[in-house]
């Protein structure tokens, strides 16, 4: 199966993919100029998440 997401402006705009049986997330882990207490801890949360992916043999990093 092939996937491509297409990004403008900072945006997911589409998803392109070879196959109907995909499911797409997309951990943004940009931080905003200014965060609060509890976007921080959804930030740190999402960069956890992408480190356990990478170390899982379940998950591979196809770029």
């Amino acid at each position: 199966m092939k996937v491509v997401i297409v990004v403008k402006g900072g945006m997911v705009q589409q998803v392109f993919s070879t196959s109907s049986d995909v499911s797409v997330e997309v951990l943004d882990l940009d931080y905003p100029e200014f965060v609060t207490e509890e976007e921080r801890y959804d930030f740190d949360t999402k960069e956890k998440q992408v480190k356990e992916m990478e170390q899982s043999p379940d998950w591979i990093s196809i770029w």
